[in-house]
């Protein structure tokens, strides 16, 4: 892989063909035909700096001092969230920022370096209102009253 410096200058130039390459050499897996340039260009990004970086040992430090804190009753998230899987990664953009989320054990998620006890805690920290944190990361959506079209 080349430099970080030089591929992230080079980004905001490559076409659809090179950025699919590009994430499957940073990613080490295939993309599905849903994802657009943009944001190809971004996780891409964020990838190169995690590699370069080192990210996941500081994960890794979030995930051992989340496991050493005490859980008390009803605590940690409920529902479906808990069903997603430690180590997975939640993108969602907001307001022209985008947000990553990480789900760590015992149904918690970690976002910007903090700990939170549900997704949908992490929602409101990012919309500053209360949602539901699995219609605001796309996993339901919301119903509309009969009548909307």
């Amino acid at each position: 892989m080349e430099k970080a410096e030089k591929l992230l200058k080079r980004l905001p130039l490559l076409e659809i063909v090179q950025l699919r390459e590009q994430w499957f050499l940073h990613y080490h897996g295939e993309i599905g035909n849903k994802m657009s340039a943009k944001l190809l260009r971004l996780a891409i990004a964020y990838r190169v700096q995690e590699l370069e970086n080192d990210v996941t040992a500081r994960c890794d430090a979030i995930r051992k001092k989340a496991a050493e804190m005490p859980r008390m009753r009803g605590e940690s998230g409920h529902g479906y969230a808990q069903r997603i899987a430690p180590g997975t990664k939640l993108l969602r953009e907001y307001k022209g920022t985008m947000h990553e989320v990480l789900a760590i054990e015992n149904g918690r998620f970690v976002h910007e370096g903090q700990v939170y006890s549900s997704l949908t805690a992490v929602a409101r920290k990012i919309a500053g209102r209360t949602v539901s944190g699995m219609v605001f990361f796309g996993f339901w959506h919301r119903r509309r009253p009969v009548g909307d079209g």
